[in-house]
């Protein structure tokens, strides 16, 4: 590991978990004393929507319309300062 992955430091990612990785998670996830259904709702949405942890986790049931399924992440809570409307795909809502 470089010095500056350590820090944390921002670098181009292309990986993605195969379907069999995936499995292998969940499974894990729910075999592990003390991961609750929240954690594990939390990590499943963060998954469907490839949004940052603190996006999701930070975000206010009025931001999102379930019949329209969109999320309407505001400026505010971005990287890039613009919102957003993330579509929700079905397992989702």
């Amino acid at each position: 590991m470089t010095e500056e992955e350590a820090r944390g430091g921002e670098f181009a990612r292309e990986r993605a978990l195969s379907r069999d990785e995936l499995v292998k998670l969940f499974a894990a996830m729910h075999k592990t004393p003390g991961f609750s259904v929240q954690n594990a709702l939390t990590l499943k949405l963060l998954l469907m929507l490839a949004v940052r942890k603190t996006e999701l986790t930070a975000a206010r049931i009025a931001e999102f319309d379930l019949k329209a399924a969109t999320w309407a992440l505001p400026a505010t809570r971005t990287k890039t300062n613009s919102a957003i409307d993330i579509p929700l795909p079905d397992p989702a809502v």
